[in-house]
Order: structure tokens, then sequence, then C-alpha cells
């Protein structure tokens, strides 16, 4: 940790094309790209099938943890779905922003 300082000015006191980004940015990124976090996007109460990524689950996989359950739900359609909202305002045009919500099943 005492050598933090030296490793940021290395990297970003150079004349290089970088910029640090956040969290806030790399969360911004992975939203647009569908690509979930767990604790966040993913849990123990929101299943890959809500969250849009059963392309992430070894559906041809014989066997796993929880399989039966996901394929009853992926049969019958999830009770609620994560959705990305993008504003509409002209403030936010300008910029991508991206929320997710969770949207029960009747309200689609």
């Amino acid at each position: 940790m005492d050598q933090a300082g030296g490793v940021w000015d290395a990297l970003f006191g150079q004349d290089i094309p970088v910029r640090a980004a956040g969290l806030a940015a790399r969360d911004t990124l992975r939203t647009e790209m569908g690509y979930p976090l767990h604790g966040q996007d993913l849990s123990l109460d929101i299943t890959p099938v809500q969250a849009g990524a059963g392309w992430a689950v070894g559906w041809q996989k014989p066997e796993f943890w929880g399989r039966a359950a996901l394929l009853a739900e992926k049969e019958a359609g999830p009770r609620r779905v994560l959705r990305g909202l993008s504003p509409r305002t002209a403030a936010s045009r300008a910029r991508t922003w991206r929320y997710c919500a969770a949207t029960t099943r009747s309200a689609r």
C-alpha cells in the first residue's frame, strides 16, 4: 500500500491517453453490455433467468445446483424481470445513464 502513490503517478503522470475510471464507469459499461454484477443484479434472490443472464447458464449440463428450479422458471417465465431503463429527457440524452429496475411479470 505504501507504493500505491508511486504506481498512480507512473500510470497517470505520463503523457499517454489513459484516464482513471471508477466503479460508476465500470457499472455503466457492464450494464450497457448486459453483464450482471453478483450482489446487485444477481443474488440468492435474483436468478439468472430474472436478470436476463440465462445465456451464462450451462443449460446443456446434466446436473448443477438449482438446475431443476431454473429450468422450471425458464419454462414458466420468471415472476419478475430486471429491465434497463434509459431516460429520454434532453439533459440525459447526452449521457448514457442506465438504471436497473425489477418489474413483475404482470407489469410487462
